[in-house]
């Protein structure tokens, strides 16, 4: 089943800002185009097993803001 596309492009979003790691033999850390192609292939494999996915309230204790990570 696919997501619709809004939840789709929502859920990119949302992983877009997990993504932290560095990559190559020099650490560097993702480009913002590397990010957003990771976390639509991470979004496109989520929907090929078929997750389901529902936007909640944020948890308590925890925080919904983007990452402070700079780029």
């Amino acid at each position: 089943m696919r997501w619709d596309r809004e939840i789709a492009k929502e859920v990119a979003w949302d992983v877009k800002f997990a993504l932290t790691f560095k990559i190559g033999r020099a650490r560097r850390p993702l480009t913002e185009d590397e990010r957003i192609q990771v976390a639509r292939q991470i979004v496109e494999h989520l929907q090929l097993a078929n997750w389901i996915i529902e936007r909640g309230k944020p948890a308590e204790g925890g925080s919904a803001t983007m990452s402070t990570t700079k780029l």
